[in-house]
């Protein structure tokens, strides 16, 4: 596995353990947290997922690189590929069989 390949495993693990909290975060509000919607985008949500893992100790320091992956891979959601048709990658373009990995379907 590629460090790629596995950083983009690690992320969607991380994103799924990771609690929402109400309103330490921009796109967390109290009842809704736009980082586990589906189809969300933007620089906000980047950012609000980045520091959910930040703060809870998961990574201390990546270097910008989930920030820097995100803009290279969708321009932080905003490309029309981004949420194509049959394609669920999200900003992070994270692959099909990493995601079917990390459900233990693979």
């Amino acid at each position: 596995m590629t460090n790629v390949a596995f950083l983009n495993y690690l992320l969607l693990l991380l994103i799924k353990l990771v609690p929402a909290t109400t309103d330490q975060f921009d796109t967390v509000v109290i009842g809704h947290d736009a980082t586990i919607e589906s189809e969300t985008f933007g620089k906000d949500v980047v950012e609000t997922t980045i520091n959910k893992i930040l703060h809870n100790g998961i990574f201390e320091d990546d270097m910008v690189f989930l920030r820097r992956l995100a803009c290279v891979e969708s321009t932080y959601g905003t490309e029309a590929e981004t949420y194509r048709s049959g394609y669920h990658g999200g900003i992070w373009q994270v692959r099909i069989a990493l995601r079917a990995h990390s459900h233990g379907r693979a």
